[in-house]
């Protein structure tokens, strides 16, 4: 733009005849070795050539084009996460050492009945327990509600009971069974 400005002077002032600039000294005809708009493409730096250009930096050095064996994007199967062998992979665990298909021996789940809580044998049942241990079903001999005529509160044998008690006996001196037991 000042080089436009500048021709446009200097060719003013020649019309007026003020100034006679020669043409190896003009501004609007500087060589072409010297001028800043035409400088060769080895000084230029929007022209840098290839082996020293930032954007096109060859692949063995480049940082995105790193080479197979040194990228952490395709690192090769046999030391890839992703792709672990079965031998030493956790997702697919041999069904001897896997924990969601234990065998049936050591099996939580699927316990022999001779140690299964669930599957007690009757011998060792809480809930079946057989009528000679049961609470509910004690046998007539210790049952409370069933207590023999014999030691009934309310069957007392006439000899023994306290409305007939014999006059010999009396309510002071009253020793029957029934009072010891």
């Amino acid at each position: 733009m000042w080089q436009l400005l500048m021709m446009l002077v200097v060719e003013a002032l020649r019309s007026f005849g003020a100034v006679e600039v020669p043409a190896e000294e003009s501004f609007s005809q500087v060589p072409a070795e010297e001028s800043f708009s035409q400088v060769p493409a080895e000084e230029s730096f929007s022209q840098v050539p290839a082996e020293e250009s930032f954007s096109q930096v060859p692949a063995e050095e480049s940082f995105s084009q790193v080479l197979a064996e040194e990228s952490y994007s395709q690192v090769p199967a046999e030391e890839s996460f992703s792709q672990v062998p079965a031998e030493e992979s956790f997702s697919q665990v041999p069904a001897e050492e896997s924990f969601s298909q234990v065998p049936a021996e050591e099996s939580f789940s699927q316990v022999p009945a001779e140690e299964s809580f669930s599957q007690v044998p009757a011998e060792e049942s809480f809930s079946q327990v057989p009528a000679e241990e049961s609470f509910s079903q004690v046998l007539a001999e210790e049952s409370y509600s069933q207590v023999p005529a014999e030691e009934s509160y309310s069957q007392v044998p006439t000899e023994e009971s306290f409305s007939q008690v014999p006059a010999e006996e009396g309510t002071s001196s009253l020793s029957g069974p029934c009072l010891s037991w």
